[in-house]
């Protein structure tokens, strides 16, 4: 069977979104549906003409699944009724994981986490830097217990971040693989940078390990940012269309 034409593929999508808004208003519903096929056109024709398949499905990924986008959109409206009436069919508030400021929440705990476990480990990347690696080419206790340290201490930060994007309808796809993977990639990546700066063979180069953990504490912050990105876009406040464009990296 062959995949459904990017037409096809597209009305598929927007009717999904569609389902999920039968409690509003036909004006609003039909306005949300207007936006999002403003975007697609929009995203669609940055590409080749006529769109691929392929180019379908990444601008469709990049917008999120239908029940996130509808939800989003539900929630944004729930947040405008605050200032006044917005239709004669109320819609239920939005669920406290959608809320406008879990982006911040998740973002401060994936910060803290971060900070948890680079922590020791700069610290023992110093250590390394002027004392030099032990002559049998072993990482030194003190640098295993740092990394140990870290992660013991960041697994509950660690828990509550993942916990609230693997259930909070603002995240999705490779956004939510990259927060829910980042502080145990981390430490893994801190353990493989101290282990190597520790080998005999970089004895002579001590600042290896500090750069190593510089290294991956730029690397951290960018991936903090894109995750909390990701959600803001998608938070009561932001509408499809800008959403799946910050999202995007846009």
């Amino acid at each position: 069977m062959t995949d459904p034409l990017p037409n096809d593929r597209v009305g598929v999508y927007l009717d999904d979104v569609a389902r999920r808004l039968t409690d509003l208003d036909p004006g609003e519903r039909a306005e949300i549906l207007a936006g999002l096929r403003e975007h697609l056109a929009g995203a669609l024709a940055e590409g080749p003409r006529p769109p691929t398949a392929a180019d379908v499905g990444r601008v469709l990924d990049e917008l999120g699944p239908p029940e996130d986008v509808a939800a989003a959109a539900l929630a944004d409206l729930d947040r405008g009724s605050a200032h006044g009436p917005r239709s004669s069919r109320p819609v239920g508030r939005s669920p406290v994981l959608s809320r406008a400021w879990m982006p911040a929440v998740v973002g401060a705990l994936l910060v803290l986490g971060c900070a948890v476990v680079l922590g020791p480990a700069l610290v023992a990347a110093v250590r390394l830097a002027f004392n030099g690696a032990p002559a049998d080419g072993s990482v030194m206790s003190a640098e295993l217990l740092a990394v140990g340290a870290g992660a013991v201490l960041g697994l509950p930060v660690w828990a509550l971040a993942a916990g609230l994007m693997l259930t909070s309808p603002l995240w999705a796809g490779a956004y939510r693989l990259l927060g829910v993977l980042l502080l145990p990639g981390l430490v893994l990546a801190t353990a493989v940078v101290l282990g190597v700066a520790g080998s005999a063979l970089l004895n002579a180069s001590g600042l290896v390990p500090v750069a190593g953990v510089l290294v991956l504490a730029a690397a951290a912050s960018w991936s903090v940012v894109k995750v909390w990105r990701s959600g803001a876009a998608r938070a009561p406040g932001a509408s499809a269309a800008p959403a799946a464009r910050v999202a995007a990296g846009r």
